[in-house]
């Protein structure tokens, strides 16, 4: 298999892993947000979210290798691009949220954890820093296994 079809591969994992896992914490989180309308249409919302935090995820493998310096960027996920895929995820998450709070696209329930002197939820921020990395990881031992 040639080495762009198992990049496009490993992207393809990457994506959809990151937008189940997004979509599990996305309505695990819900409770935590101000009301998100009927069942179906908070069901919806987060699913839309979990497609964004995809494409967020898919955005910090675009730039691993620039912010690893390495031009194998996450293909090989050690402690030191673990811990670069979570603190872009974070870095990321930051930037959305402070969006997402300042344009009234979302508000939080009185009962968000919230990150110290800032408006910021704790459990949003947590997502990022948890699942990019973990969707990187589950991503290559999917593609690993399809290799063997």
């Amino acid at each position: 298999m040639s080495v762009n079809r198992d990049a496009a591969r490993r992207l393809a994992h990457t994506f959809l892993w990151a937008v189940t896992l997004n979509f599990a914490w996305e309505m695990a989180q819900a409770p935590f947000c101000e009301s998100m309308g009927t069942v179906w249409q908070a069901t919806r919302r987060c699913f839309v979210a979990s497609l964004g935090d995809g494409v967020l995820i898919l955005l910090v493998v675009a730039l691993g290798g620039t912010m690893c310096r390495t031009s194998r960027g996450f293909v090989e996920l050690t402690v030191a691009t673990d811990t670069c895929a979570a603190l872009a995820g974070l870095a990321l998450a930051v930037a959305v949220e402070q969006w997402g709070l300042a344009s009234g696209r979302w508000a939080y329930q009185v009962h968000m954890p919230r990150v110290p002197y800032t408006d910021m939820g704790a459990v949003p921020l947590a997502q990022m820093v948890i699942l990019t990395p973990l969707s990187l990881w589950l991503a290559g031992r999917r593609g690993a296994k399809t290799t063997r």
